[in-house]
């Protein structure tokens, strides 16, 4: 089932109701961006349909100097910023004797006897890593060391894993070292959108899509992604990270191995990845270097660009800017070249856009005429 939201308020409750879940689910980066626009409010969707177990509390853990009261208020602004007009103050009710705070530095292990004052003697317990790469492995190492992990703990990381191969192997080193892999989650949040989810649905129960989808009738896929957020708070994270790793490598190209994987042989979650890893390890060739621009529009169709990556954060002017990415699918059955667009936070429209261009009788449209664009997603 899909997640509820303000534009699917209507979705239907689990059939059997809320179900067996942990005793408590912690958010590490609790007073972060991702949290407050995303993570709280889709907290609290689950907690309308009534589908957050029985007895689970929510702590949220940052450094922030904050009372359980203040951050009760806070998290109660942004849910009802996010639900508009479908927010149900008897849901929320609910929702807000979840929540308790905890004031932790990642970096400083003794802050930890707080959470673990907190936490009391929950056994199952979630934690969810909302925060810089750099900081899973010393707040698992601290998780260990406050004697907060048993058999039962599972542990949620957001993408990017590290900046580099090396920092992304030193991560799951140290998330091995305190959790086995069937509790190590590594999540993409993009992923959890309703339009993406059904891409799947899209190309391989379709029957008229089904077929056309190869080389011989498909041109190009263009991938647009455009935000208005700018970077705001996040400054040091983009400044280590940038919108490369944050948007291109983790969102960008779990759309494009959707668009160009085989059929899994199952719906089960090995299956598609393994299809997906089949694209990243044989079938994804990327052009060397992309372009920004600055102050301009998104061209209307794809256009081969090369050069270096340079994006500069702080001087205002300089916020609007675009990227674009060349890379070739080289799977023997898929279409030849497609093209991954897009512009990094604080442009001057959101959307997403997915648009794959037929080809006129098997014929490139460059040389038949205009494009003729066979799906667009939104």
């Amino acid at each position: 089932m899909h997640p509820v939201s303000p534009s699917h308020p209507s979705a239907p409750s689990h059939p059997d109701g809320p179900q067996k879940g942990p005793d408590s689910f912690v958010l590490f980066g609790a007073t972060g961006d991702l949290a407050w626009r995303m993570l709280f409010p889709s907290l609290f969707f689950l907690e309308s349909e009534g589908l957050l177990p029985p007895g689970l509390t929510i702590v949220g853990a940052a450094r922030s100097d904050m009372t359980d009261e203040a951050f009760v208020a806070k998290v109660a602004e942004c849910v009802r910023g996010r639900a508009g007009a479908y927010f149900s103050e008897t849901a929320w009710d609910r929702f807000k004797a979840r929540l308790r705070y905890a004031v932790v530095d990642a970096q400083d292990p003794a802050s930890f006897k707080t959470l673990k004052g907190v936490l009391g003697g929950a056994g199952e317990i979630v934690f969810y890593l909302s925060t810089s790469p750099s900081l899973f492995g010393p707040i698992c190492e601290a998780l260990k060391a406050a004697k907060l992990i048993s058999g039962k703990s599972r542990v949620v990381v957001e993408k990017p894993i590290g900046h580099d191969l090396a920092s992304c192997r030193a991560i799951n080193d140290t998330l091995a070292a305190s959790f086995s892999e069937d509790r190590i989650f590594r999540v993409d949040h993009y992923l959890g959108k309703e339009a993406v989810q059904n891409l799947l649905s899209l190309r391989f129960a379709n029957a008229l899509f089904e077929p056309l989808w190869n080389k011989a009738n498909i041109e190009y896929i263009q991938i647009t992604v455009a935000e208005t957020v700018g970077v705001e708070g996040r400054w040091d994270y983009y400044n280590n990270y940038g919108a490369l790793r944050d948007m291109v490598q983790n969102h960008l190209l779990q759309l494009l191995c959707i668009m160009a994987m085989e059929p899994p042989a199952s719906s089960d979650p090995d299956a598609v990845r393994d299809e997906k890893l089949f694209i990243y390890a044989t079938g994804l060739g990327v052009t060397q270097g992309a372009a920004v621009n600055t102050g301009v529009a998104v061209p209307a169709s794809p256009a081969a660009v090369t050069g270096t990556v340079s994006v500069y954060f702080g001087n205002p002017l300089l916020r609007q800017s675009q990227m674009i990415v060349n890379s070739s699918i080289l799977m023997p059955g898929f279409v030849g070249v497609d093209q991954i667009q897009i512009t990094v936070p604080g442009f001057h429209t959101k959307g997403s856009n997915l648009q794959v261009t037929l080809k006129i009788g098997g014929v490139s449209s460059s040389v038949t005429g205009p494009d003729v664009p066979l799906v667009t997603v939104n």
